[in-house]
């Protein structure tokens, strides 16, 4: 499941480089695809360095990272990305234990319900967001995973949005000032 992470770096170029022509793009992606999957020290590749530290992708991570690719990054507003990262940050506080209300370990009707109020306030701030926890969900369903919370929120997601609050709140003030 590594080289899963090479939508990472594809993303990542994807982001800048958004003004390429096809050719060029999909010969710099080909690029990306062999240089993240070689092995680079000790037999372990740029994705296997990658994986050690965030561990696995969230299927909602990896449809963000693929909206990103295919330049369609803009439909979710810097709204859709608080709500992401305030609700990673909560599941993620719950997993370690450190807020007393238990969602992140909970099990049957309680995580159904809580992760359908998550849907229902992501249709509320952005419809996208939205399709993409469905898409997550029923992703889920059909890989038959254990734990619906593994999913929707992993570390990797929680960094993410942080940055792409960060960034949009930037280039907010900046269209602002000037």
């Amino acid at each position: 499941m590594h080289f899963i992470y090479t939508l990472l770096y594809l993303s990542i170029f994807a982001s800048i480089f958004q003004k390429l022509t096809i050719k060029k793009k999909i010969f710099i992606y080909l690029a990306i695809i062999f240089l993240t999957n070689i092995s680079i020290f000790n037999g372990l590749s740029l994705n296997d360095y990658t994986y050690s530290i965030f561990s696995n992708l969230s299927i909602f991570s990896v449809l963000i990272l693929l909206l990103i690719i295919f330049n369609q990054g803009k439909l979710l507003d810097f709204r859709a990305y608080v709500y992401i990262f305030v609700i990673n940050l909560l599941f993620f506080l719950s997993f370690l234990n450190i807020i007393t209300f238990d969602i992140y370990y909970e099990n049957g009707f309680l995580n159904y319900l809580i992760i359908f109020v998550i849907f229902i306030i992501s249709y509320l701030l952005n419809q996208i967001l939205s399709i993409l926890f469905l898409l997550s969900l029923a992703i889920s369903f059909i890989l038959s995973i254990d734990n619906i919370n593994d999913c929707f929120f992993d570390i990797f997601i929680l960094i993410f949005s942080f940055f792409q609050v960060i960034l949009k709140a930037i280039k907010k003030n900046l269209n602002k000032s000037s």
